[in-house]
């Protein structure tokens, strides 16, 4: 699945984004514009200010924080485009809406829990999804106190379907509870949110991941990763179709990432996408992220419920949180222990001293938190 780039207001493929990103491109950039403020430069067929091309990749001119090794990640879903889906069924041009991600190491095996970021009603075709105080969910959809893989993959769903309403309900009601940090699937009928599992399956046997995928797309996020570019902090644009220069050219990003044509106006075309946004900054809301997800991809290990039921799970989900606390602090202790044999100095002892400090960010409890 294609992603793409915003560099300044323009739209850019991978290549045309390395290529006009690279430190020492920058640099000269940089240098161009104290001679010539008015200095432009050619991209991918078209012809930009370099002030623009700066714009989003100085820190002082940009609300981004850069993201790097062992420094907080925060991914974000900022606006959703349905393109030409739902498709027109049975004469009914609306269907609801449920929107997922999930996030998953180069390091892990197996599927990672699914986030539920927003479930929506009698959506139509070629409407703009964004976040309001009145949607049952959250746009976040990833969030680490230290980044600490090397790679790590985003999966984002949008299907549609037209749910029974108990489970739009009970949905609705969880994700309510669950506040800042979304739902979890921990599987295909499972839930977690706000100390509570729930087996979200309607009488007739009908889950909420039963519907067709309508929409799915993977951005890949790396910090040392052989051969790779380090991922650079800013908007995402992610679709499933391979745009060419001479479409992208016509588009420019809005607010919010919105995807504008080249009259201004907001995008209406027949081609779905989703605009993330990939942020370095410290939030302390948000640290509950990660032990929740956790806990979900531990949850179908202990716990099988009937239809339709749910289970408070307090004291479990707290246990599981230090379970994953306690996971971090013993890798945390072999890393400790192999840094006191490395040298200051030694080419190694940086990059041990940063993989010991991730380690130590991503626990949570004060009770287990490493010296």
């Amino acid at each position: 699945m294609p992603v793409y780039y915003a560099l300044g207001k323009a739209v850019v493929n991978e290549q045309n984004y390395l290529q006009e990103t690279k430190a020492a491109r920058v640099t000269r950039l940089a240098e161009r514009l104290e001679e010539d403020h008015k200095a432009a430069i050619a991209i991918a067929g078209r012809t930009m200010a370099i002030k623009d091309v700066l714009q989003p990749l100085k820190k002082p001119r940009t609300p981004f924080e850069p993201i790097e090794y062992g420094k907080p990640l925060a991914v974000e879903i900022r606006c959703v485009y349905t393109g030409n889906n739902p498709k027109k069924s049975f004469g009914k041009k609306s269907k609801d809406m449920i929107i997922t991600s999930a996030f998953k190491s180069i390091t892990t095996f197996n599927e990672a829990p699914r986030a539920v970021n927003l479930l929506k009603s009698r959506v139509q075709a070629r409407s703009t999804i964004e976040w309001g105080a009145t949607d049952k969910g959250t746009p976040l959809a990833f969030y680490t106190p230290a980044v600490m893989d090397s790679v790590t993959f985003a999966t984002f769903e949008v299907v549609f379907d037209n749910f029974p309403d108990d489970i739009l309900t009970k949905l609705a009601k969880a994700i309510d509870q669950a506040a800042k940090v979304p739902v979890f699937a921990a599987q295909s009928t499972y839930l977690l949110a706000a100390g509570s599992l729930l087996n979200l399956v309607a009488k007739a046997g009908h889950s909420i991941f039963d519907g067709k995928v309508a929409f799915k797309a993977t951005e890949k996020i790396t910090f040392a990763h052989p051969g790779s570019e380090p991922t650079i902090a800013g908007w995402r644009i992610l679709t499933q179709d391979t745009l060419d220069n001479d479409f992208l050219r016509h588009l420019r990003v809005g607010k919010e990432g919105r995807l504008l044509g080249a009259d201004g106006k907001p995008y209406a075309g027949d081609f779905p996408y989703i605009v993330i946004s990939l942020d370095g900054r410290e939030v302390e809301a948000y640290k509950e992220f990660t032990p929740t997800a956790a806990s979900a991809a531990l949850l179908d290990k202990f716990f099988g419920i009937g239809e339709g039921e749910t289970t408070m799970i307090d004291n479990a989900l707290e246990g599981l949180k230090l379970y994953s606390d306690y996971r971090f602090r013993i890798r945390a202790e072999k890393v400790q222990k192999a840094l006191a044999k490395i040298k200051p100095g030694d080419p190694k002892y940086d990059k041990k001293k940063r993989e010991l400090e991730a380690l130590k960010a991503n626990i949570l409890h004060e009770e287990l938190k490493l010296s």
